[in-house]
């Protein structure tokens, strides 16, 4: 994310490593200290994808006002009620902040690859009132709806199931994306060894393998989950589905991540005139001489 930047920072080759290092720290603490208060708060039987979060606030709130019952349902009372709806609030804000810095990196990133001829050329407009990339801005907005609608009719509108199909459809299409990715680091290195780096990834060949099986791993799980253990057994299956309907879960997560696959092919090929102009901009570039 912070690479889509890159352009329109002071010194590249400085700010880029530093934000995806800080970023990388950030995130860890951020993921890994409400999981570990969670496990704290709640017993492991009571922690739940949808809910666990927030069953872990209200039971903490419920010292200032509230009472929690013997199957672990929490009911909110004065002071306690009050702060339960403050934190409520300001988790919402949370998740709001959280979705428009992703939509405003991979808005970015498809923009650039529009002008860089990896998408139709018309993705690749920047705002000259804004600053942004207005057009992808639309368009992810409408597909976004799209997908939401879609999921919320094949899931009947079980909070459970949408939840646990929206949540995979979001990670395994990033995660998809970086099984193409991390392979190039690799093979770049060994096609383009003298090429400018500005900035350079260590054991290149070492990372791209183990970060290429991770991946791969990842996105087999979260379309199978539970594969090679028992899939789509108790263990492993999102909540509010049954081993049932394991082939529906699979074809609510494939199609979806089909249709971007081809999606991006179609995009790539609709932008093959702007990389030929591109190169041949460049060529005359290189081969012109000073008058």
């Amino acid at each position: 994310m912070p690479n889509t930047a890159g352009d329109e920072m002071k010194n590249p080759k400085k700010d880029v490593p530093f934000s995806i290092g800080r970023s990388a720290i950030v995130a860890i603490l951020m993921y890994s200290i409400p999981v570990l208060c969670v496990i704290v708060v709640l017993p492991s039987s009571q922690v739940s994808g949808l809910g666990g979060f927030i069953d872990a606030m209200r039971a903490v709130f419920s010292v200032y006002g509230g009472n929690v019952a013997a199957d672990g349902t929490v009911t909110l009372t004065g002071l306690g009620e009050i702060f339960g709806a403050i934190s409520a609030l300001l988790f919402i804000l949370c998740l709001l902040s959280s979705g428009v810095a992703w939509i405003m990196g991979s808005d970015r990133a498809m923009a650039v690859s529009g002008y860089d001829g990896a998408a139709p050329r018309w993705m690749g407009a920047i705002s000259a009132r804004y600053g942004t990339p207005v057009r992808v801005n639309v368009l992810s907005g409408i597909l976004a709806t799209a997908v939401v609608v879609a999921v919320h009719e094949l899931s009947n509108g079980d909070t459970g199931k949408y939840f646990g199909v929206v949540l995979a459809i979001a990670v395994s299409t990033t995660l998809i994306s970086y099984i193409a990715v991390f392979p190039a680091l690799w093979r770049l290195r060994i096609t383009h060894p003298d090429h400018p780096r500005p900035f350079r990834a260590p054991w290149a060949p070492f990372l791209s393998i183990l970060l290429t099986g991770w991946v791969i791993f990842a996105t087999v799980q979260l379309l199978m989950p539970g594969l090679g253990d028992g899939w789509f057994s108790e263990a492993y299956r999102p909540e509010g589905w049954t081993e049932a309907e394991r082939g529906q879960y699979l074809l609510i997560e494939a199609i979806p991540l089909a249709i971007f696959v081809v999606t991006g092919v179609i995009f790539y090929i609709a932008g093959r005139r702007t990389r030929h102009h591109r190169a041949s901009e460049e060529l005359v570039s290189v081969t012109a001489t000073p008058e």
